[in-house]
Formats: structure tokens, C-alpha cells, sequence
């Protein structure tokens, strides 16, 4: 029986295809697989939405007083020439008669009186010094005149934690009424923020992200979600977590995980463990944990935290440091606070201050992340500025109302 050709290419072509099928699945169960061993995710039942409050904003730290200047010199009213020439030939004629009289031709009693007059004089003088003093005293104490001494003495009253007078929560009632309220601080319920995503890289870009405060008794989750691109076939995707305690001082992580994914290529995890005062990096790497140690989602809600116990940290001008876990290396994080900015929200314009960080954006692993805080929603971000390099970013800005479940009936157990 005689082959045709086109049969049996068709037939070859079909053994090729099914030898590398079969390889393919061989090498695919033969490597090592992607294990996903992130602790499961905490759920939450959102029953509410958070409505901007009226807050009083923090404001910046007080200036020394300035150096009192000197008084200003005013012209005298001076009399017009004819009565000021009157004036002089009345005070001359006596004036011509005492000295035409010898020093001793003056009446009994004259000397006499001339010093108890020399004397009141020169109790007078002393009189207007003292006067003078006493009024230098009261204008110092007043604060209406500044001296070169004020500034001084502010500065030494500067309150020790290094904001000056104005700052309300320094010292006074509202002192009192600030610690007071820092005491009473309990963690909010658990919390979900939406974003929408705009930015650059290697053209523009779109996509969602929300961030997830999730807890369950002492325990705690935060979650960073991004997606850019289509949701139903992104180009990027990057889900970061924090799993923790909560503690007396805020947040305390147990552990950091980040997942990237680029298209169809295999996901890429880091993972960074703290355990006791030791933390294991990404690579391998042991280091020592510092005190109040945060990780690249974490911080965001320690200092949300810190912002509501003590509204003065968010002062402008002043600067907020956190030690940092990122998955390469543990260092220290400096943010100025920036002026009052407005941030258009679902609710309406809303007044946020921005943390800049000190750390430029270089391009490697770390992200720079520029965070918006809204006193008027809890203190919650409202804006997320994260920069790769001077080009590459991914600006978020919440587009819904924050969402809230319902508060936990028992508090929190803190970790000492």
C-alpha cells in the first residue's frame, strides 16, 4: 500500500508536536515550584463609609520672639522764631543777673535751698532709673517689647521634644487634654481604601490599588494592592502585606512579604522576618532590629497612628524619622512635613499635609513613596506618590470613601 506524501508529513509534523508537549509538562513538573507561604489573608465585612470631620490642623512650630527695635525718634513741636526769641530773652535776663553776682553775695538761706534743690535733683535721677528699670522688667515680662534676651529665654522654654511655644500640644489645658486623649486611643476597625492610578513607565499608565487595615484581636494586616493595566489581564501586579502584633509603641511587624508579577513571567517574592531583635532580610541577610522598627506598608499606618495620638508630629517644618525594613536592607527614614495642601476627594476638597522624603529616588529596588495624610478622615492617606527614578512613578489618589466594618467588640491585647 502506497503513502501519500502530505499524509505522512502530517503524521511527523504530529509525533514533533506531541514529543514536545510531553517534554514541556516533564520540565515543568521536574522544576522547582513557586511556593506561596504568605500567612492567609485576614477577612473583613465593610458596613460603613468614614465622612471627612472637621479637624483643627497641627500647626508649625513656634518662632523665638524677635529682637525688640529700637524706639522711633519723633520731631518736637517746636514753638514759632518770635516766641522761641521771647522764650530765650526771659530765661536770659535772670541768667545775666546771677552771674554779675559774686559767689558770695547770695541771700541767707539761697545755698541752702540751691542744695536741697541739687539734692531733690539727684533724687530724681534715681528715681527714673529705678522707674526705668522696673519699666524694662514689666515690658520683658508683658512679651509687648522684645529684648535681646527673649529669643534666648524661648528657646530654653522650647519644649524638650524640640517644637516651640505654639505648639498647642506642648504644655497648658490642651496638654493635658492631648495626653489624655493619646491614652484613650484605640485602634480603629478594619479599614479598606481605593485608589485610582495614574503614572509612568515607559509610557503611561493606568490601573487601580487599595490599601487594607485588617486586625483580629492583637493581631494585624496591612495590604498594598496594585494592578496596572486591564484588571483581567494586568500588566504589573505587586501585592505588599505586613502581619504583626499591635503594642504599646504601634505596630510591631513579624514579617514583610512582596510579590511581583510582570506579565506572563513567574511571580517574584521577598520576604523579610522579624523575630525578637533580629530581622532576616530578602537575601539571607541577619541584622539587628532597631527599636520601633516598621516595614514598606506598615509605616503608613504607624504613622497614622502617631499622627492622631499626637497631632503636633504633623506640624509643617517639622521632620518624622522611623527605622525601615525594606526586603535588601534596615535603615532610618527621614520625611519633612510639607504645607497644607487640598486633595479632591468623593467627598469634596479635603486639606492633607505631605511627608517628602529625604531619600532620592535612584532607580533601584526601593521604592520613594510621598504620602498625603487627611486630619479630616482619621488621618487616613489619601494621596500615595511612590517614585522608581525621575521618569518612572505611580501616582494614587483615593477616588471612594474609606470603608470601615464594624468596631471589634473586645480590645486589643498589646504586646509589651
Amino acid at each position: 500500500m502506497r503513502i501519500r506524501r502530505p499524509a505522512l508529513l502530517a503524521g511527523a509534523a504530529a509525533l514533533l508536536i506531541h514529543a514536545v508537549l510531553v517534554r514541556g509538562l516533564l520540565a515543568i513538573d521536574a522544576a522547582p515550584r513557586w511556593r506561596d507561604d504568605r500567612p492567609p489573608r485576614l477577612q473583613a465585612l465593610y458596613v460603613r463609609t468614614i465622612e471627612p470631620q472637621p479637624q483643627v490642623l497641627p500647626e508649625p512650630p513656634a518662632l523665638p520672639r524677635p529682637v525688640a527695635e529700637p524706639p522711633v525718634l519723633r520731631w518736637l513741636d517746636l514753638p514759632a522764631l518770635p516766641e522761641l526769641a521771647r522764650r530765650d530773652e526771659a530765661l536770659a535776663a535772670p541768667l545775666e543777673g546771677m552771674l554779675a553776682r559774686a559767689p558770695g553775695d547770695e541771700p541767707d538761706g539761697a545755698g541752702a535751698a540751691g542744695a536741697e534743690r541739687d539734692g531733690e535733683g539727684e533724687e530724681d535721677a534715681e528715681d527714673d532709673e529705678d522707674e526705668e528699670r522696673q519699666t524694662g522688667r514689666a515690658v520683658g515680662q508683658d512679651g509687648d517689647e522684645g529684648s535681646p534676651g527673649d529669643a534666648g529665654d524661648t528657646a530654653d522654654a522650647a519644649d524638650p521634644r524640640g517644637h516651640g511655644r505654639g505648639d498647642g500640644h506642648a504644655r497648658g489645658p490642651g496638654a493635658v487634654g492631648a495626653r489624655a486623649d493619646a491614652d484613650r486611643f484605640e485602634w480603629p476597625p478594619s479599614t479598606r481604601l481605593r485608589y485610582a492610578l495614574v503614572g509612568h513607565w515607559r509610557g503611561p499608565l493606568e490601573g487601580r490599588a487599595q490599601v487594607e487595615w485588617l486586625r483580629a484581636g492583637d493581631r494585624y494586616q496591612v495590604h498594598l494592592d496594585i494592578v496596572i493595566g486591564a484588571p483581567f489581564a494586568p500588566l504589573i501586579t505587586r501585592q505588599m502585606s505586613s502581619d504583626g502584633r499591635l503594642a504599646a509603641d504601634g505596630l510591631r511587624p513579624e514579617r514583610y512579604d512582596e510579590r511581583t508579577r510582570v506579565l506572563w513571567r513567574a511571580p517574584v517574592l521577598q520576604t523579610v522576618h522579624v523575630d525578637g531583635d533580629r530581622v532576616w532580610l530578602a537575601g539571607g541577610r541577619v541584622v539587628a532590629r532597631p527599636p520601633g522598627l516598621q516595614d514598606a506598608v506598615s509605616q503608613f499606618v504607624q504613622l497614622a497612628w502617631q499622627f492622631t495620638r499626637e497631632p503636633w508630629r504633623l506640624a509643617p517644618g517639622r521632620v518624622v524619622t522611623l527605622p525601615l525594613a525594606l526586603p535588601r536592607r534596615v535603615g532610618l527614614w527621614h520625611y519633612d512635613v510639607r504645607d497644607v495642601e487640598t486633595i479632591d476627594t468623593p467627598a469634596g476638597p479635603v486639606q492633607a499635609l505631605r511627608l517628602e522624603p529625604r531619600v532620592r529616588a535612584r532607580g533601584g529596588a526601593d521604592l520613594i513613596p510621598e504620602v498625603w495624610y487627611a486630619p479630616a478622615l482619621q488621618y487616613l492617606p489619601v494621596r500615595i506618590l511612590v517614585r522608581h527614578d525621575d521618569e518612572s512613578y505611580v501616582d494614587l489618589t483615593i477616588d471612594r470613601l474609606p470603608e470601615q466594618a464594624a468596631p471589634a467588640a473586645p480590645p486589643p491585647r498589646l504586646v509589651e
